[in-house]
């Protein structure tokens, strides 16, 4: 193979790469969109809950969503710091 063939090759490589990584950060930031949403909603329904065992559930899965969506940044930060 020629020089400029690799060299191409090598170009589409990394492209392809710099691509993936765009993609991931785009579909990171709607499904933290959706998640944040989502505890939006939870935090309502707590709101006008007065059965205490139900609001209790309510708690149980605002806290999940919440670790999710905090572990979902910390995930984008990371994705972010590498392209810089």
């Amino acid at each position: 193979m020629g020089r400029k063939k690799l060299l191409k090759k090598l170009g589409e490589f990394f492209s392809m790469d710099r691509r993936a990584r765009v993609r991931r950060k785009e579909e990171l930031k709607d499904l933290l969109s959706r998640l944040k949403l989502k505890e939006c909603e939870l935090l309502e329904r707590l709101e006008h809950e007065t059965d205490p065992q139900r609001r209790k559930a309510l708690e149980g899965k605002i806290h999940v969503v919440h670790q999710q969506r905090k572990k979902g940044i910390g995930l984008l930060r990371e994705l972010r710091d590498e392209d810089a």
